[in-house]
């Protein structure tokens, strides 16, 4: 974000999608944009961000729709490039995608250590 300008940046053409930026914290830095109204919003909160040096990078997705279920995987990736698996939960959002809580799944952090076979924190 050093070398590019925020308004030189080609946004995606039609809503919904996500913006996510190269830090956060539980949702924070995560964006949902379905309207221009959204947009606007998230531009005037990257700006706070780039003014504070806090911004590396903007990741831009596609929304997922008809989700069944939205897992969050906490992870942390050591200086030698080792994988820890904090923890996963199960996000429990409202129909508007509001944050409501999480819950710990250990069954799903099994398999994660079993499949990926990464170092239980």
């Amino acid at each position: 974000m050093r070398e590019i300008s925020l308004d030189d940046i080609k946004l995606p053409q039609e809503f919904p999608y996500l913006i996510k930026t190269s830090h956060g914290l539980s949702c924070e830095g995560t964006y949902i944009i379905k309207n221009s109204g959204d947009l606007q919003y998230s531009l005037l909160e990257l700006r706070k961000y780039l003014d504070i040096n806090l911004l590396d990078t903007i990741i831009f997705s596609e929304f997922v729709k008809d989700e069944v279920e939205n897992y969050c995987v906490q992870f942390y990736v050591n200086k030698a490039g080792e994988v820890s698996l904090i923890g996963v939960t199960g996000q429990l959002v409202t129909s508007m995608v509001n944050y409501t809580r999480s819950i710990l799944i250990f069954v799903l952090m099994v398999q994660l250590l079993y499949v990926y076979n990464v170092i239980p924190y």
